[in-house]
């Protein structure tokens, strides 16, 4: 087992070492900009007051983002939000693989680098890679997700501490006003999970209701708020009939993704999964169980595409489908680690295939180095030029129009294109126009 968690913790170090310096060359993009304005106009609070009244009410999301972007300020970069959502996963997927596999707990290295390497296959398998980055969208649909995670296995354990219910109360509250699908549908597992624990007199009952309301509360205050209604982000603009449709539209748009450019990371987590689950005691299962459990999982995503389809009539950004990447992960993983314990145990020779598996990951991984790492060198520094030329004109008190010819960098695999447009009245331009009060329009080539 130590040669397998070593050779895990070799693949997990590649992938960490590639994802913080992404996270170094990172800077705000599109409409952090609009947040980094209004922040300024309205204060740390107040800001959060006015995107509640007047277009998006993911209230917990907001104030984060007001504390990351007012500090990129200070740091010239955005590596301090890479690390907090690296660090928050890497200790929300362990807590949770220790419930999942408690076979493993003698195996605390093991179980580590397991959780490890999950968690950086979901990274990789996002249908939009680049949310991981993008601050105004990670705290909303990754930071929900990590908080839900935080409060899942925070109500699974059995501890009563203060602490432990103070947990609780803030992942409830920051979970429920992420964003409104995902709030929708784990309030939904919410709720299945605390009946659950009521009709069997679980003694874990009282946190779940505890969680269910807070939640509750949390996503009401965001789901009914005026912002809300002004985007047009909970009320239909679709009827029932359209909603399917659109569901499968987006389920299809999903599995293109999956097919066109994800389908690797996917395969390596499944192979992996099932060899790993071999060396673990032979499990007899039942295979009708496991078709229906798989039927009812694949009606569960469709279901997951509804809410998007129900308040927007579309299928909606990729990024807003995070959710539904996590489900499809952390199912496979554990769906072939089960499978693969229906074999007999492996003989020492498999250990030198999942080597070879992982060596071939690590190229994988060593070639988006190449690519990814130059190009977000080269993004960054197109970015800080942008800035210098616009903080210049400022202080030589411009007036008349400053068309920017700027040259891109070739960020469309890395992060979110920062690109300005030919119309000033597009709202990046004037989001960054309004943050660093330039006193002049501008446009970009």
């Amino acid at each position: 087992m130590k040669k397998l968690a070593f050779v895990l913790f070799l693949v997990n170090l590649v992938c960490c070492i590639y994802f913080l310096a992404l996270g170094w060359f990172n800077r705000p993009s599109l409409d952090d900009y609009c947040v980094m304005a209004v922040y300024n106009d309205y204060g740390v609070f107040y800001s959060v007051a006015k995107w509640y009244m007047h277009w998006q009410a993911r209230f917990s999301a907001h104030l984060l983002n007001n504390f990351i972007l007012k500090s990129y300020e200070l740091t010239g970069t955005l590596f301090h939000f890479t690390l907090l959502l690296y660090v928050g996963f890497a200790i929300a997927f362990y807590r949770l693989s220790k419930f999942l596999l408690p076979l493993w707990k003698d195996e605390k290295w093991l179980l580590f680098n397991s959780s490890a390497l999950v968690f950086h296959i979901f990274l990789f398998f996002s249908f939009d890679f680049s949310t991981f980055y993008w601050v105004n969208v990670a705290s909303m649909y990754l930071g929900g997700l990590m908080a839900a995670l935080f409060l899942a296995t925070e109500i699974l354990s059995e501890k009563k501490t203060a602490v432990s219910w103070l947990i609780i109360f803030f992942a409830s509250v920051y979970a429920g006003s992420s964003a409104e699908n995902f709030a929708i549908i784990f309030f939904f597992l919410l709720g299945i999970t605390t009946f659950y624990f009521f009709m069997k007199n679980d003694i874990r009952f009282s946190k779940a209701a505890f969680a269910l309301f807070v939640f509750g509360a949390a996503m009401s205050l965001m789901l009914f708020a005026p912002g809300t209604v002004a985007r047009g982000s909970l009320f239909p603009a679709n009827n029932i009939f359209g909603t399917v449709l659109i569901s499968l539209k987006t389920v299809f748009l999903l599995v293109r993704s999956v097919f066109d450019e994800k389908w690797i990371y996917l395969l390596f987590l499944i192979v992996l999964a099932f060899l790993v689950g071999r060396f673990y005691p032979f499990n007899k299962i039942n295979k009708i169980n496991f078709v229906k459990i798989t039927i009812s999982f694949l009606f569960f995503l469709w279901l997951c595409t509804l809410p998007i389809g129900y308040a927007m009539g579309e299928s909606g950004p990729l990024r807003a489908h995070t959710q539904i990447a996590f489900y499809i992960i952390l199912f496979s993983a554990y769906f072939f680690f089960r499978l693969g314990r229906t074999f007999p145990i492996m003989d020492k020779k498999n250990i030198d295939f999942i080597i070879a598996i992982s060596v071939l990951f690590i190229f994988l991984l060593f070639s988006k180095f190449g690519f990814d790492i130059p190009a977000a060198m080269k993004y960054s520094q197109t970015e800080d030029k942008k800035i210098d030329l616009l903080l210049e004109g400022k202080s030589k008190n411009r007036k008349e129009l400053l068309v920017l010819s700027t040259q891109k960098a070739p960020d469309h695999l890395v992060f979110k294109s920062n690109t300005l447009s030919n119309d000033t009245s597009f709202f990046v331009n004037k989001c960054i126009c309004r943050y660093l009060k330039l006193g002049f329009p501008l446009s970009e080539k």
